[in-house]
């Protein structure tokens, strides 16, 4: 039995006719990306999903979503490494500084050790990992050192890629804005002002000021409260693990900033997604990909139902991550199932097998959202599961 619907699903009732009673335990959709439109999620529904008149032409694909946080109030951005490449002159200042003092037997640190130790750290714990023994002289150590670090940074200090176009559209739409991060005061407030931001930032929450520093949520809780913003509609830029920690822990979304750090690092802090820069084309597409109507209504009679639900999708997993976190879904789906990563990708089964695999449920007790011709007649004529079909329109 299939089921036509031009504009997605007309009312959530409407699934209960699959079986003129809900028999159902489950659901799949898929998402795949063609030219200008998005396909749908696996175990949910297929074109009920999104489109998108800007992603990248084939195929593109956290925590939360920037959709689900609309209408949108605020942003909150760290300072180091996320409104500007400062971690080259971090890292210059801090190897010579200790290659001076005779630290690590007088071999300059790496960078990795840099990355490790070091980077989006409060200066107390780096004072206490460099200087166990010696709390005293390793604050003395790490003040010098953003001394140094300050007079690097007023003759070489340059913005991210794509940060004034940012700025702009922050502008332009009204949104409040602050700058948290674990850098001490005077290092903030310089490099904003290097930056042109000065009058940018409503607010500059410094981590040391806070009774906790980042990797814990009190710097962001606190720029929230300094913009009178909740974090249902605020979301933050981040570069550092520690960092994307924090915004997590303090309940919003968070957008990593691939600058300098590993990107396997920053992904297990959860980020929403990673960008290289501002730049970076996921960003204008986490900008314009919309939900399809009646999604939202859609979830809540799946979820009101306890129905199992999975995303079946023939686009790369980072694409498919960042479509569902766009969409507010990253809680929704309890498996993610990408073709490629599946013996044969769609039109053969296999996407769906797995599918059905991953979440224990029965063909028979199963149906799917589908806009396109693979996932229709995998899912017809091969595994024989009931499905909705959403005619694409480009």
């Amino acid at each position: 039995m299939t089921v036509s619907s031009e504009n997605g699903v007309s009312s959530p009732s409407a699934a209960d006719q699959l079986n003129k009673k809900p028999l159902a335990t489950g659901f799949l959709t898929c998402f795949v990306i063609e030219i200008l439109v998005y396909r749908h999620i696996l175990l949910y529904h297929s074109q009920s999903t999104c489109t998108c008149h800007s992603l990248l032409s084939c195929c593109v694909s956290g925590q939360s979503s920037l959709t689900g946080l609309a209408p949108l109030e605020a942003v909150l951005f760290d300072i180091d490494g996320t409104l500007c490449d400062s971690d080259p002159l971090h890292y210059y200042a801090f190897r010579e500084m200790l290659l001076e003092i005779g630290f690590n037997g007088g071999v300059p640190i790496s960078e990795e050790f840099f990355i490790d130790t070091v980077a989006g750290k409060h200066n107390d714990d780096i004072a206490l990992v460099l200087f166990p023994g010696d709390l005293e002289r390793g604050l003395k150590f790490v003040d010098d050192k953003e001394a140094m670090f300050r007079r690097l940074a007023a003759e070489q200090l340059k913005p991210l890629n794509g940060l004034d176009k940012v700025r702009k559209w922050i502008e332009n739409h009204g949104l409040k804005r602050a700058a948290v991060t674990n850098a001490p005061r005077a290092n903030a407030e310089l490099m904003i002002s290097i930056l042109g931001l000065s009058d940018f930032f409503d607010a500059v929450i410094i981590g040391g000021e806070c009774e906790h520093a980042k990797p814990h949520p009190d710097p962001y809780l606190k720029g929230l409260e300094a913009l009178k913003a909740s974090k249902d509609h605020t979301f933050v830029f981040e570069d550092s693990v520690s960092g994307i920690k924090a915004g997590v822990a303090a309940g919003m979304p968070v957008i990593g900033l691939a600058t300098r750090n590993p990107e396997n690092l920053l992904m297990e802090a959860k980020p929403a997604f990673l960008i290289k820069d501002y730049e970076d084309p996921k960003l204008l597409a986490a900008e314009q990909l919309k939900p399809l109507k009646g999604l939202d209504k859609v979830r809540k009679w799946v979820e009101n139902r306890g129905l199992k639900r999975a995303a079946v999708t023939n686009a790369p997993r980072e694409n498919a991550e960042l479509m569902i976190s766009k969409l507010g879904l990253s809680n929704f789906f309890e498996a993610v199932i990408i073709g490629g990563e599946c013996d044969h990708a769609k039109p053969h089964p296999d996407p769906y097998l797995k599918g059905l695999e991953a979440l224990k449920a029965s063909k028979d007790h199963t149906f799917v959202f589908e806009d396109s011709v693979s996932g229709i007649l995998l899912s017809s004529t091969r595994i024989k599961l009931q499905i909705f079909y959403f005619p694409r329109t480009l």
